[in-house]
């Protein structure tokens, strides 16, 4: 199963909510596979990004990942050989209101570069 394409955008999320990343959020829709990075026999799952920084990234999930738990998301877009990794560390979990999902804030373990990040936003 290859994840979707789907959009990305380049603003800022609303200036109303309380901002505490370092860098600017983009909000986004894009499927990604997410996995658990200390549990070899766990298969990645499919998420969606909701938004994410250079620093960080918010997943909307089905699987619950605790807090502290280091992540691998794959990146796959439609270019050949384009498939890499980024690992980060989960911080907040929520359950979402729509109930058996979970939101998931990461903070990644480097920096996006500006390649990685428009790799994400394409």
């Amino acid at each position: 199963m290859s994840p979707s394409n789907s959009s990305c955008v380049a603003d800022i999320a609303s200036p109303s909510a309380v901002e505490r990343r370092e860098s600017i959020r983009h909000s986004c829709s894009r499927e990604v596979f997410c996995r658990q990075l200390d549990d070899a026999m766990q298969p990645s799952s499919l998420v969606t990004i909701r938004d994410i920084s250079t620093d960080g990234i918010s997943l909307f999930t089905r699987d619950y990942f605790a807090p502290d738990t280091l992540l691998a998301i794959e990146v796959d877009s439609a270019l050949p050989d384009s498939w890499w990794m980024k690992t980060g560390r989960a911080i907040h979990v929520r359950e979402a209101q729509a109930g058996h999902h979970w939101i998931v804030g990461c903070r990644f373990t480097s920096r996006l570069s500006i390649a990685e990040m428009q790799a994400f936003l394409r």
